[in-house]
């Protein structure tokens, strides 16, 4: 299986809304929703009890004082492959994010629990360095037809989705953290494509003339302007998944850290 910057190039052809299931692949693919989704909502529980977690405005209730490793600390012990806890309100979104720099795309077809799944789990990218103050986080996850994952991504291609939620949460062991989206790309993985989309490679910027190489594609990928600005400075949280209306087509959501 060849790979192209980010989700495996077989995977939108394999778990993407134009999969072809066998009747043995439906009975695997209800198999493993049921058995995901009840460990997922193991986990959320884990991670909510006694804590309301960080609001989308970026605020904090007084109920929850708890630092992010005694928040998600019990799911780092569980599986020290957590990396990350991602959700947009409103939403299906609401999953670990997960990193394996020796084996990046591990998640692609695995749950939390290291078993074979067709979901997978949200990942990071073996690129985003989780020790450093700086960098930028990218995390892909499938595009499941039954909504799951990160399929609700599609939805920001309608712009009044976006000012409905506006939000990511993206929290750390060491930060809570609110992304406010800032850009909506439809992109390709093909490289030499018109559209090519390099997102692995913005997970820092090594120059000025790589953010300026970043901001020239995002302008042109643009499905249309949110009114936000993007800055070198910025930390950024970049989401992708299959969007299939392209050549190897991505849907990429880029969201800059709120700051106090």
């Amino acid at each position: 299986m060849k790979f192209r910057h980010g989700i495996a190039a077989a995977g939108c052809v394999l778990f993407g809304a134009l999969i072809v299931l066998s009747a043995g692949a439906l009975l695997r693919q209800n198999f493993d929703r049921n058995r995901e989704g009840k460990d997922l909502e193991d986990l959320r529980a884990k991670i909510s009890a006694g804590s309301s977690r960080a609001d989308p405005a970026g605020g904090t209730s007084a109920k929850d004082r708890r630092t992010p490793a005694a928040v998600y600390g019990a799911l780092k012990k569980q599986n020290p492959d957590f990396a990350a806890w991602i959700r947009i309100d409103g939403t299906a979104v609401d999953y670990p994010v997960m990193q394996t720099p020796k084996d990046p795309y591990f998640y692609l077809k695995h749950d939390f629990r290291k078993r074979y799944s067709l979901y997978g789990v949200p990942f990071l990218d073996a690129s985003c360095d989780l020790s450093s103050a700086g960098g930028n986080w990218i995390v892909y996850g499938h595009n499941m037809k039954d909504g799951s994952m990160f399929s609700t991504l599609l939805q920001y291609r309608d712009p009044s989705y976006l000012k409905n939620h506006p939000a990511v949460r993206f929290d750390t062991l060491k930060e809570f953290g609110v992304y406010r989206i800032a850009a909506v790309l439809k992109t390709s993985a093909v490289p030499g494509s018109p559209d090519f989309f390099p997102i692995s490679s913005y997970a820092a910027w090594k120059d000025a003339g790589a953010f300026r190489d970043f901001q020239s594609r995002r302008e042109k990928l643009d499905l249309y302007k949110t009114g936000g600005d993007i800055r070198r400075e910025d930390r950024l949280l970049m989401l992708s998944t299959c969007e299939d209306s392209g050549n190897d087509g991505r849907l990429v959501l880029i969201a800059v850290k709120k700051t106090a």
